[in-house]
This record gives C-alpha cells, structure tokens and sequence, in this order.
C-alpha cells in the first residue's frame, strides 16, 4: 500500500485523517522519505481494528507493518507536563488543527490529504519555501519540555541550508545546556545524519561556532575530512560517553591507527582489510583506486591463504605446538608481504629450516 491508501482506509471507516510531518516535508522539497506519520480522529482501538499487523507504540501511537514505509498512526491529541521529553498526559482530540499546536515547526505541521492536496493552517509551506525554521507556539516551552528539538532545527537548518528564526535561535545559543538532558544515543541519531550528509564540515562549523560541541560532549578536530561512511566520521571525533556497536568500536580504532600511520601500505590492508583501509584513506586524502590495486596485487590477505599451516611448521621442526608456533607464522606474513619470499610450500619451508631451527 501506498501512503494516500492509508488515508482512503482510514475515511473509509469514517475517520479523518492526514500525513503530516517530515514525509509532506520532503516530498514538497522533492526528496523521498519512507517515514510516514499519520494524524487521525481514530482511536488506537479503531486503528487496531481497521489495520492487521500493528504495534503499540509510545502514548498510543501504533505502528503499522509495512516492507516499504515505516508507518506510525496517531490519534489527535494534545500534551502536558513533559517529564524526560515524554509527556506525562495527553488528551485526544477530534480535528487536526489544535493537534498540530503540539508540533515542534511550522514546516513539520504541513499536512496532506487523502487525494494529495495540502492542508496548512500554521503557515509551514511559505515558510518551507523561505527556508526558515519557525517554532510553533511558545519558544521557551517547546525547546524546555523537548531539548532535542534543538537538535533537530540544528539537523535541518544544516541538511537543508534554513535559517533558524531569529527568537528561536535567541533561545538556542542561551540555552545550550539543555543538550545535557538528552541521553546520548538520541545525539547520536542526530549527529548521525549530520556526518553523513554533504553539509558535514559545514554543520561541524556550525555547531562549533554556536558552541554546541561542549553540551553534546564532542571534541572535533580543527581539520575534519568529510567521508561517506559514518565509521570514518566518528573516526575522528573523541566522543568518549557515546555508545558504539562492537564491531562499530573495533572498525573506528582500526581507522584511528591507521591514519595514526599516516599511509595505506601492504601490512596495514593485510592487518585492517580493504574497507577500512579504504576509509582512512579517504581521510588521508589517498586515491581510492591506488588503494583497491594494492589491495590486489598482494601475495596473500589472511593467514588462511599462507602455503603451510601451524601442522606443517610442527612437522617441519618436528616440535609441539607453542609460542614459537605464533612467532614463526607472523615472520612468514611479513616476509611474504614484503616479498622477500614467494607464498610457496617449498620455498617457505626452506626459509624455516634455515631461519628457525
């Protein structure tokens, strides 16, 4: 199903409803979004009944299943007495425009019907089309009762090239500290889609000059290399309370020692594999394809391809299996890489019986 089709199920059991948010947004620009929020009169009851396959979400939001959109249908309501972000209790309402009061910015309150037409009280769209960042309501309260919403006019005034509204910016350059509250992984979800963006130098600039570094508790270098990859960009950022995946971890310290290096060369892709090596280099400022040809042209990428094996080396020094195992294994990487010696049976066990026995 395509969004409009929720809609069009929605009226067809007798309840109005809208998309509203990021996915008008993006579309009025031009951009593809697979975020859908949908605004509806509907209960989470009725939505249970009318959509299979729905989950409970925060304060009654449901999500629907969908393999092409991620869906969330929200019944009309307003909020109170935020406590962490979350409001601690909500009243549902019975039309869009009072819902659309609780909303962070004028351009997420844009609404679009079921037969694509927009919907636009509060005046999104001529502010979309200025490229301005307005506040909805009272500035103070918006950005108190949810800091993160400071990170978000930050995300689209860089991603998008807005101007923030002069009060609301005001408010934002006093009140850093409200960063504080959030819990470092909604940073993250944020910053994220600042590294990745075209704007990411120009974001990092940004938000230095405003002084956001020290409350989202990053330090970023004077020179920061815009890369494609996300590992690359947190590569060169200390950001010590933030959490990362294990495998995140283990690719961004192999980064990390490889620009300390300071080159991409043949013991660096054996050690760290082409991908990484392939990002660092990005940083380093080295031809990719330099890289993927080197990468090539080596005699072996793992231990698994070396011509003999810890049995073989046994065999050949007729000896037990031991540190020493280890040692003679690691000089025979290096002498292959290096090509002192050709990756053959014959001639690495030649090197063994004269080097090691």
């Amino acid at each position: 199903m395509e969004p409009i089709d929720y809609l069009k199920k929605l009226e067809k059991n007798g309840h109005s409803c809208f998309i509203v948010g990021g996915y008008v947004r993006d579309t009025l620009m031009g951009l593809s979004s697979s975020d859908i929020d949908i605004a509806t009169s509907a209960r989470p009851s009725d939505i249970v009944k009318i959509f299979k396959n729905t989950t409970k979400e925060s304060l009654g939001s449901m999500r629907i299943k969908d393999s092409k959109y991620t869906i969330d249908v929200t019944t009309y309501r307003s909020e109170a007495q935020y406590d962490k972000r979350h409001p601690k209790s909500i009243e549902y309402l019975d039309n869009v425009e009072d819902d659309l009061q609780r909303r962070d910015f004028t351009i997420n309150a844009i609404c679009m019907d079921s037969k694509g037409e927009i919907f636009d009280p509060l005046g999104g769209r001529k502010d979309l089309d200025a490229k301005v960042i307005r506040v909805i309501g009272d500035i103070t309260s918006k950005f108190e009762d949810d800091p993160l919403r400071i990170l978000r006019a930050f995300r689209l005034s860089i991603l998008n090239g807005f101007t923030i509204e002069k009060e609301a910016m005001s408010f934002i350059t006093k009140n850093l500290h409200l960063l504080e509250k959030l819990s470092y992984d909604r940073r993250r979800e944020e910053l994220d889609k600042i590294l990745i963006s075209k704007n990411a130098s120009e974001g990092l600039r940004f938000l230095n000059q405003v002084g956001a570094f020290e409350h989202l508790g990053i330090v970023v270098p004077p020179v920061y290399h815009e890369v494609e990859d996300l590992v690359g960009a947190w590569a060169q950022i200390d950001a010590p309370n933030y959490r990362f995946s294990k495998v995140e971890k283990m690719r961004i310290e192999n980064v990390r020692r490889i620009i300390d290096i300071g080159q991409i060369n043949v013991a660096t892709l054996y050690h760290y594999g082409i991908y990484d090596n392939t990002i660092a280099g990005e940083i380093l400022r080295m031809d990719k394809c330099h890289i993927l040809r080197m990468y090539e042209q080596m005699p072996i990428h793992s231990i698994e391809e070396l011509a003999i094996d810890g049995n073989d080396i046994m065999d050949i020094l007729n000896v037990r299996e031991g540190p020493i195992i280890k040692r003679i294994k690691k000089d025979l990487i290096e002498q292959v890489l290096s090509g002192n010696l050709l990756n053959s049976e014959s001639e690495l066990s030649n090197y063994i019986r004269k080097n090691w026995k």
